[in-house]
């Protein structure tokens, strides 16, 4: 069996023992990278400085195999090979001048490549050292890093050396910038050609002008944060590509947080631990009933946080095979799921989400809804978003039972449906949600005043905030007559 280079670190500068850790696939026997949590006999994380590769938090990888040099005492791991392999955990005890060799069996119960699905993590600024290693070990396709990033001053370049960025391989793209302003967070993609900052907008002065300037060079442009105070206006200029529906605010180690500086969620309706989260995607459902088409994507903030890579992830459908420029095509599309743990893949009629159906000619569409699943964590339902409601719940155990298969939807106006996978965990939000399909009757989108309604009164609250300058008042004013308009002509509650 041939195993990757041992790299003989040590965690302790003398330490006691030694062990070797190897991790092999369970039926080819050959090597994997993966990702370690290592923590002693008190549960408490082992400082990752000198274990393995790529330290990050309470993390290390290994590629293949790693030599571990500790203290004495017992320890024990949690090791994930990716999140399309079952995660592993053990202990082991370290003596003096001990020297020992472990090793760990990963099997797969996935392969979402193979399905034509494509991972992503759209927010992370993380070194270059090593990087490989840890998205074959997060199996993740691919990693736009975030290159440039400003505040309300100016755009600040990434140090990186001449030799990291050599020989970058195609997963990796320095293709990201950040916008962090107090209207909200912005987050711009280039994909397969360097960050030109000139062709941002300019820090503290982001106007919708700007930002159609910058899509106009061949710039995506993706609302970081659900909850900024400027998405009304940025959804009413249409300069939005995508919204990060699980973001960086989606704490890692079973915490969800709500460091958002944008638009509170009222604690009544979205309580306790999964509150953050679920406003989040309650305000996305209002996009969509407000008859606007945006796909959902998703990034962790690794590097920012101590988050491992591809914490939240996103994937896109490409039937081409993939690429950077194919990927974002299937974004454009709509063609994605975003999830912070179940790995779901719907098809409707063979087609992946962002699929629009017309109604029939007696006015009617029914949906027969076909679904891939696996988890690795409880599911106890299945949900069938319609309109924004959960219509529809099946058990896990029914839908094994149908062979894959959901209940039909019906329409007989035009509207929107997405499949929706939450786990049982009550720490936070944790789920697996579909980009919608449409369905349209005529060319003629589902427009609800609730949720025009919902974006008009935020714009009142936006136009409260403190020292709103001229040029963003007017930008107020102009989103105000868009969703007025757009009020008056809502077809639908």
């Amino acid at each position: 069996m041939l195993l990757a280079p041992i790299a003989t670190l040590s965690a302790a500068a003398r330490p006691d023992g030694q062990l070797e850790i190897r991790v092999v696939d369970s039926e080819t026997s050959e090597p994997l990278a993966a990702r370690i949590h290592l923590r002693d006999a008190r549960q408490r994380p082992v400082r990752t400085r000198g274990l393995g590769v790529a330290a990050h938090g309470d993390h290390f990888y290994v590629d293949g195999s790693t030599l571990l040099g500790l203290r004495r005492g017992q320890y024990t791991f949690d090791l994930d090979a990716g999140w399309e392999r079952r995660t592993r955990a053990g202990h082991f005890e370290i003596d003096r001048r001990s020297e020992d060799t472990k090793e760990v069996e990963v099997s797969r119960f996935a392969n979402l490549v193979s399905e034509n699905w494509h991972g992503a993590d759209l927010d992370a600024d993380r070194s270059l050292t090593d990087l490989s290693v840890v998205l074959r070990a997060e199996q993740l396709a691919y990693l736009p890093l975030t290159e440039w990033r400003a505040d309300d001053e100016q755009w600040k370049q990434a140090s990186r050396t001449a030799a990291s960025t050599r020989d970058l391989p195609s997963a990796i793209g320095l293709h990201a910038a950040r916008l962090e302003t107090a209207g909200g967070d912005l987050l711009f993609f280039r994909p397969g050609k360097l960050i030109d900052p000139t062709e941002l907008p300019s820090p503290g002065r982001v106007t919708i002008d700007a930002l159609q300037s910058a899509r106009d060079a061949g710039y995506r442009i993706v609302a970081a944060d659900l909850t900024a105070w400027d998405l009304p206006v940025w959804l009413a200029a249409g300069v939005l590509d995508a919204v990060c529906l699980i973001d960086r605010t989606s704490g890692y180690d079973r915490v969800e947080t709500n460091s958002s500086t944008g638009r509170r969620r009222d604690t009544t309706f979205f309580p306790g631990k999964r509150g953050p989260g679920r406003w989040r995607e309650a305000i996305y459902f209002q996009a969509l009933n407000a008859g606007l088409q945006l796909p959902a994507v998703a990034g962790s903030g690794s590097g920012d946080t101590d988050s491992p890579l591809g914490t939240n992830r996103v994937y896109a459908h490409c039937d081409v095979g993939f690429s950077p420029e194919a990927w974002w095509q299937a974004i454009d599309a709509g063609q994605t799921v975003v999830t912070n743990g179940p790995l779901l893949r719907p098809s409707v009629f063979g087609e992946p989400p962002g699929f629009e159906f017309r109604l029939d000619s007696a006015g009617s569409f029914s949906a027969p809804i076909a679904l891939n699943l696996s988890t690795r964590t409880k599911i106890d339902y299945l949900e069938l978003i319609q309109n924004g409601e959960a219509v529809v719940s099946v058990r896990l155990a029914d839908w094994a039972a149908a062979g894959g298969k959901l209940p039909e939807l019906d329409f007989n106006r035009s509207g929107w449906f997405a499949i929706r996978a939450v786990t049982t965990d009550e720490d936070r939000y944790q789920l697996a949600l579909s980009s919608p399909y449409y369905v349209s009757e005529a060319s003629n989108p589902r427009i609800s005043r609730k949720s025009c309604q919902f974006f008009f009164d935020w714009l009142d609250e936006s136009a409260e905030q403190a020292d709103v300058p001229d040029w963003r008042q007017a930008e107020l004013a102009k989103a105000r007559n868009y969703w007025q308009t757009r009020l008056a002509n809502a077809n639908a509650p």
